[in-house]
């Protein structure tokens, strides 16, 4: 026997539940939501990871971003290297994952960032308002060029060498292996090469160029 395709329909029809409908609907609005605000949270702790903050200065920083643009839990593990996040909000939930490759110290970004949220620490904003924040924050370049940065590193270095009795031979090679290191250092990072590589090279390089000075030290301490 045949089924009437009009008696089939009328039966979709009245098992339809719009009460049903409804609620998947805010559940998938909630998750994307939910979505976003976890995607800037964990956005400014790479920031933050990226610029050189520990672990427990991300981790207490995503927290307050998070409880201010409506998450209700927000769990975060921190590495080296990588940013473990689970947040949780309207009856849902959502990990994420992200890898810090490029790495190095700006103390202006984050003092940035941490000047911004305790702007917000203890209040309601829109996670779109933290989005535009961090993208202000992110568009400020570093404060100090190449060389006044350089200067600064071979000047510190050479002055440390000074507090362990070297003369000014040794800090002279200290100064000059210093300011060609952080010089590449700057130079390699810019171009979001390997970290890792970075300092390897950046050693090997800076030792095989301050060779002539300590020969010249050597020289001038055999006369």
């Amino acid at each position: 026997m045949s089924e009437n395709p009009q008696n089939s329909n009328a039966f979709e029809l009245s098992s339809f539940d719009p009460d049903d409908a409804s609620l998947t609907v805010h559940r998938m609005a909630a998750h994307d939501r939910l979505a976003y605000q976890s995607r800037v949270v964990l956005r400014l702790g790479q920031m933050l990871l990226a610029a050189g903050a520990g672990s427990y200065r991300v981790k207490a920083s995503m927290r307050t971003c998070a409880e201010a643009v409506g998450i209700e839990k927000h769990h975060a593990q921190v590495t080296f290297t990588e940013v473990v996040a689970t947040a949780y909000a309207n009856g849902t939930f959502r990990t994420e994952l992200a890898e810090q490759r490029l790495l190095g110290v700006n103390a202006d970004r984050i003092d940035r960032i941490t000047n911004y949220l305790a702007t917000i620490e203890g209040t309601q904003v829109l996670v779109e308002d933290v989005d535009k924040a961090l993208d202000e924050i992110e568009r400020v370049k570093p404060l100090y060029g190449w060389l006044a940065n350089a200067l600064a590193s071979g000047l510190a270095c050479a002055a440390f060498a000074f507090l362990n009795a070297g003369g000014w031979v040794e800090c002279s090679v200290v100064a000059i292996a210093a300011f060609i290191g952080q010089f590449l250092r700057r130079q390699m990072l810019k171009r979001h090469m390997n970290h890792f590589g970075v300092w390897m090279v950046c050693g090997g390089i800076a030792a095989s160029a301050v060779h002539p000075v300590r020969l010249l030290g050597a020289k001038v301490h055999g006369d």
